[in-house]
C-alpha cells in the first residue's frame, strides 16, 4: 500500500541508492536542484525546486539558499497540496480490485451473489490478538501521509519527515499561502491512463539489457546527492521502458506544472515551487517549458548545509482548531483538529480511523476492538487484566507513566510513552462490556508532552453512558434507522459492523448482556431447507469457547418465520437464551446472557419482531445496459470511490472503453448486481443478450444432384433469437 501511494502521487526518485560510480554525464545545461526564476516584469524572483519524494538524509542537503527562498516567497507550491490529501484520498478505492484479487479476495466483478453459511458464521472468537494489535499498529496510510519512514534499520538515516511535506511545512510554518501545480483528482486520471497506455504498448516495446551499467536505476541517488539533472535525465530515459507510459506520467504533466507556475507569476505573486527532480531537465521539462514562455531561468549551487533555518522551521508550532467528531452510532464524541478517516476495509473486529495534522506532522487516533466479552464471560475487570498484562510488549518504545482512569463510568488507562526515535506517544484506553476503544496521539519529538493539543484531544473524550433501568416495564423499543427489526432493550445499542452486523447493549440493573447478530446469506446457486440452516446456526455458535452445554432445545414460529430457540450454560456458569431466526437472505442471532435466568432475557427475545425496511423516495431509473426501466429508492448503480488503477492494466488487458467492473459481459450474459449498501439487500440482475447461430440449409436442387457430401453447397441462414 505504500508505494501503491507513493507512486500515485507521482513519486518518481524512490530507489534507494548506495553506489560511488563515476559517471561520465556530467552537469552541463542542468547542474543544480534549485533554479531561480526572472523575466516577464516580475519585480522579485521566484525559485524552482527539485525534490525527492523520500524522508532519507541524503534528500535534505539543504542550504541557507534553499530556506531564504522559501522566506522570500508568497506563495509555496508542490506538485498536489498536501493539506488535501486525506480528502482527496478519501474519495479513492485504497485497495482496488487489482490488489484485493493479490490478497485473495474475490473479485467484485463477479456480480452473481455466491454468500455461504458455514461453521464459522456466528462462531464468536477471541479479542486477544486483535487487542494487541491494535496496540502497536499504526495505518500505514499514517506512514505515508506523515513520514515515509522505510523501517527500523534506516530511521538513524530519516529525518522526521519526507522533502516534500518538509517544504508544505515550512510554508505553512511560516505563513505563506500553499497551494498544489497540479489538480489531484487530474492526475491521478492521467496516472491511470499512463498505465493503461503502458499496457496496450507492453508487446511492442520491451527494456533492452544493453543499458549501461552507469545508467542504471541504482545510480539516480548520486545523480540527486550531487544536483547532476542531466544525469538523472538520463538515467531516467535510459530506463523507460514505455514511451507511451512517459508522455502521460511525465510529460503532460511536466505542462500541467509548467502552466500553473506561470498563472502564479502572472498575479504578480512571489512564488517558491518542489515538483519531483526528474519533471525539471531535457527538452519537455519544466525548465525549457517556462524558458519558452520567456522566463529567465538560472541554477543556484547549494553548498554548505544550513542545519540552523532547518531547526528553527521544525520548532515552530502551528496552531490548530479543534472541532467534535462522533462515532456512527453516537457512542463516543471527541475533538480532533480535523476530520477521523478511515481508509481501507474494518479488519477483523477492530475499526480504525484517524487523522493526520499534516503541518505539525501528529497524528490522532480512534480504534475501537469489538471483544463481546459480556457476552464470553469476561468482565471489564479481567479485560483491564488482559490489557495490562500486553502493554509492554505492545506500546511502543519505553512506557512513561500509566495510570488507571475513569470517564463516564468505563474505567481505563492512560499511558504516556517515548519510541525509540524520540517521539512522544499518549494513549487512553477504555474497556466497556462489547469493547476496547484506544485513542491515541502521535507526533515528531515532544510534540504530544509540550503545548495545549493533547490535553484538549483527551479531555474532550466522552462516552455514552449505560444508565440501569430499574425495571424491564422501563424498556425502549428500539428500531434500527434503516428499519428491519425491532426490540425492547434497555438502552439504545451500540453497533458494530465487523464479520457480522451486531446490536449490543447492556443492562447494569440486572448485569444481562444482549446482542443481535443479523448475518446476511445471499446465494444464488442453492436453496438449503430452513431447518438445515437454522441447525447450521446452532452449530456455528455453539462452536465458540466460551460455550460449555446445550441446555434445552425448540424449534418455534416466531412472527410466521421459522426460528430455533436454544438455552445455554457457559463455561463462567451463566445461563444464555438465544434465538436463531431466518427471515430471507437475513440470519438473526438473537443472545440474551447473564448469571441466571431473568425474565427480561425471555422479553428481549419475545419482543424480537421482523419490520420492514425503510427507504427513501423511488424515482424512476434506466439500465441502458441491461435494457430495463424500473422505480427504485436504490441507485442501479451507486456512487462508488475512484479507482486508482484501471484494473486490467496491471494484468496486461486493459480495455479503456470498459473500466466500469460493475457490468459484465462474459459472452452471452450481462448481469449486474445492485446493492442497498444500508439496509444490506441485494438484488441480482440478469440479462441474456441476443446469439447468433447459423443453420445448415439443404436446397432441393442440391439434394436432386448431390453425390458426394464433399460436393455440398450449404446456403447459411442467419438467425437471431433473444431468451
Amino acid at each position: 500500500m505504500k508505494h501503491l501511494i507513493c507512486a500515485l502521487l507521482g513519486l518518481l526518485l524512490l530507489s534507494p541508492a548506495f553506489s560511488q560510480s563515476t559517471n561520465k554525464i556530467k552537469p552541463n545545461k542542468y547542474p543544480s536542484l534549485l533554479w531561480e526564476i526572472k523575466g516577464k516584469g516580475m519585480a522579485k524572483p521566484s525559485y524552482l525546486f527539485g525534490t525527492m519524494h523520500v524522508s532519507s538524509k541524503m534528500a535534505f542537503n539543504l542550504s541557507d539558499s534553499f530556506y531564504l527562498g522559501i522566506k522570500a516567497a508568497q506563495v509555496v507550491a508542490l506538485e498536489t497540496n498536501p493539506g488535501t490529501w486525506q480528502e482527496d484520498f478519501s474519495k479513492y478505492d485504497m485497495m482496488g480490485e487489482y490488489m484485493r484479487m493479490m490478497r485473495g479476495f474475490r473479485s467484485s466483478s463477479y456480480a452473481e451473489p455466491r454468500d455461504y453459511l458455514s461453521i464459522n458464521s456466528i462462531k464468536l472468537t477471541s479479542y486477544e490478538k486483535m487487542m494487541e494489535a491494535a496496540l502497536y499498529s499504526n495505518p500505514s496510510v499514517i506512514n505515508n501521509f506523515l513520514y515515509r519512514s522505510n523501517s527500523e534499520y534506516s530511521a538513524d538515516f530519516e529525518e522526521d519527515t519526507y522533502l516534500d511535506l518538509h517544504i508544505f511545512q515550512a510554508g505553512k510554518k511560516l505563513g505563506k499561502k500553499v497551494c498544489g501545480v497540479e489538480d489531484f483528482d487530474g492526475s491521478m486520471q492521467l496516472v491511470k491512463e499512463a498505465y493503461a497506455d503502458a499496457a496496450k504498448e507492453k508487446p511492442k516495446k520491451e527494456r533492452g539489457y544493453d543499458v549501461d551499467e552507469d545508467l542504471s536505476f541504482r545510480h539516480l541517488e548520486e545523480a540527486y546527492r550531487t544536483g547532476n539533472l542531466d544525469l538523472l535525465d538520463t538515467i531516467n530515459k535510459a530506463n523507460s521502458r514505455s514511451a507511451a507510459f512517459d508522455e502521460k506520467f511525465m510529460y503532460k504533466r511536466n505542462e500541467i506544472q509548467a502552466k500553473s507556475i506561470d498563472s502564479i507569476l502572472k498575479k504578480g505573486q512571489t512564488l517558491f515551487v518542489g515538483v519531483g527532480a526528474a519533471h525539471l531537465p531535457g527538452q519537455r521539462g519544466v525548465i525549457e517549458m517556462l524558458r519558452e514562455m520567456g522566463y529567465t531561468l538560472r541554477p543556484i549551487k547549494m553548498k554548505t548545509r544550513d542545519n540552523l533555518h532547518k531547526d528553527a522551521i521544525e520548532k515552530i508550532r502551528v496552531p490548530v482548531q479543534f472541532s467534535k467528531q462522533t462515532s456512527e452510532d453516537g457512542f463516543y464524541t471527541v475533538n480532533v483538529p480535523g476530520k477521523l478517516f478511515s481508509f481501507g476495509p474494518s479488519y477483523g473486529g477492530a475499526n480504525m480511523k484517524q487523522y493526520a495534522d499534516m503541518t505539525n506532522g501528529s497524528y490522532y487516533m480512534v480504534t475501537r476492538i469489538l471483544t463481546n466479552a459480556a457476552i464470553l464471560g469476561h468482565t471489564e475487570a479481567q479485560v483491564e487484566r488482559k490489557i495490562d498484562s500486553v502493554l509492554y510488549e505492545n506500546i511502543p518504545g519505553k512506557i512513561l507513566s500509566r495510570k488507571t482512569i475513569v470517564r463516564n463510568g468505563y474505567r481505563g488507562f492512560d499511558i504516556s510513552n517515548r519510541t525509540r526515535r524520540g517521539d512522544h506517544q499518549r494513549y487512553h484506553i477504555f474497556v466497556t462490556p462489547f469493547e476496547i476503544l484506544i485513542f491515541k496521539m502521535s507526533g515528531n519529538g515532544t510534540y504530544v508532552t509540550l503545548g495545549t493539543e493533547a490535553s484538549q484531544f483527551f479531555n474532550s473524550i466522552q462516552l455514552k453512558e449505560l444508565k440501569p433501568e430499574a425495571t424491564t416495564a422501563n424498556w425502549k423499543k428500539f428500531k434500527p434507522s434503516i428499519g428491519g427489526f425491532e426490540v425492547e432493550l434497555p438502552q439504545e445499542p451500540m453497533v458494530f459492523e465487523a464479520k457480522n452486523r451486531e446490536y449490543a447493549t447492556y443492562d447494569v440493573a440486572s448485569k444481562t448482556a444482549f446482542a443481535i447478530l443479523r448475518t446476511d446469506v445471499h446465494n444464488h446457486d442453492f436453496l438449503e431447507e430452513d431447518s438445515f440452516d437454522l441447525n447450521l446456526m446452532e452449530e456455528s455458535f455453539a462452536s465458540s469457547d466460551f460455550v460449555e452445554r446445550q441446555l434445552s432445545r425448540n424449534p418455534a414460529m416466531a412472527g410466521g418465520y421459522p426460528a430455533l430457540d436454544v438455552a445455554y450454560r457457559f463455561k463462567d456458569s451463566s445461563v444464555a437464551k438465544v434465538r436463531f431466526l431466518i427471515n430471507g437472505p437475513r440470519y438473526y442471532t438473537l443472545v440474551a446472557k447473564a448469571a441466571q435466568e431473568n425474565k427480561g432475557m425471555q422479553q428481549f427475545i419475545n419482543s424480537f419482531q421482523v419490520k420492514p425496511f425503510t427507504y427513501g423516495e423511488a424515482k424512476a431509473e434506466t439500465d441502458t445496459a441491461l435494457f430495463y426501466t424500473v422505480k427504485t429508492p436504490v441507485p442501479l448503480y451507486k456512487k462508488r470511490k475512484l479507482d486508482m488503477f484501471p484494473s486490467n492494466a496491471l494484468r496486461g488487458g486493459y480495455n479503456a472503453d470498459n473500466d466500469d467492473d460493475s457490468l459484465i459481459d462474459n459472452g452471452k450474459q450481462l448481469d449486474h448486481l445492485v446493492e442497498n449498501d444500508s439496509t444490506g439487500e441485494k438484488i441480482y440482475v440478469s440479462f441474456y443478450k441476443p446469439s447468433v447461430y447459423y443453420f445448415e440449409i439443404e436446397t432441393a436442387e442440391e439434394e436432386k444432384t448431390d453425390t458426394d457430401e464433399t460436393d455440398w453447397f450449404l446456403h447459411r441462414k442467419k438467425i437471431d433469437t433473444l431468451a
